[in-house]
């Protein structure tokens, strides 16, 4: 067995368990609470498709801004460079 099957076992099984205890967690919240759950995770799914849009839309804009502020700026505005080993 090679190092790349050990390492993919173990991914695979970790996220194998982490996969079924979500889904045991989920189960047991939705008997304790029921449709107040539901909701609960729809509210969370709205408000991450809505921090995705905002990324997109503005979040990629303002970092090409800051990166090419960072790339065509003097350089002796610019921090100085760290010293190397």
């Amino acid at each position: 067995m090679d190092a790349y099957n050990g390492t993919r076992r173990t991914t695979v099984a970790t996220f194998g368990l982490i996969a079924a205890l979500s889904i045991g967690l989920a189960g047991f919240f939705y008997i304790i609470g029921g449709p107040v759950f539901l909701a609960m995770g729809a509210a969370v799914a709205v408000f991450a498709v809505l921090g995705a849009a905002h990324y997109w839309f503005w979040g990629r804009a303002e970092q090409r801004r800051a990166h090419s502020e960072v790339r065509t700026a003097p350089r002796d505005r610019l921090p100085p460079a760290s010293p190397r080993p």
